[in-house]
């Protein structure tokens, strides 16, 4: 053991340094070896996520703070971050809650067969559920869709040399040209 004296928490931090030292080597050394150079580091996205052959996959992580967007294309080893800040997980909450309740509303959710009961004291729905609905899609749109497939749009443009005119929303019969 170690005598007790003045210099002790420098002995113990000169020990801790000696220590971190020899396991940075030995881990260099370890990685230097044929099969490990990758031996203690973080998986890559391609382990867990491996190239999708046929379109596109899309992971999004969601926080109370925001959200982020991993986008992967058939046969690149290329992943693009897409951060989604309007979007958070409070806010795709209230949109699952809000389209929850349009859908019991409309009677389409039951959870037996038995026909919905109304309570004489339930809320009934505010506004027309029409405009409610249009109003999650747009939040969807607005928040996350809509810059998912800008980036989208960009990197199949980049990889392919292509000039990709922008996408256009239908609305009924025909394209809105409000959105861009």
């Amino acid at each position: 053991m170690y005598p007790l004296d003045s210099n002790l928490p420098y002995t113990v931090a000169a020990l801790c340094d000696n220590i971190a030292e020899k396991r940075e080597s030995l881990i260099s050394e370890i990685q230097e070896m044929d099969g490990f150079w990758d031996f203690l580091h973080p998986k890559r996205i391609f382990d867990i996520l491996p190239s999708p052959r046929n379109g596109v996959i899309v992971a999004i992580n969601m926080s109370k703070f925001r959200s982020d967007t991993l986008i992967l294309l058939p046969n690149t080893k290329e992943v693009v971050n897409v951060q989604l800040e309007a979007f958070t997980s409070s806010v795709a909450y209230q949109l699952k809650t809000k389209l929850h309740g349009l859908l019991q509303d409309r009677n389409a959710l039951r959870v037996a067969k038995r026909p919905l009961r109304r309570s004489p004291l339930a809320r009934r729905p505010k506004g027309d559920p029409e405009l409610a609905f249009q109003d999650i899609l747009a939040t969807l749109w607005k928040d996350a869709s809509k810059l998912i497939l800008d980036h989208i749009t960009i990197m199949v443009s980049k990889i392919f040399n292509l000039s990709i005119p922008r996408y256009s929303v239908l609305t009924g019969q025909h394209a809105d040209p409000r959105v861009p």
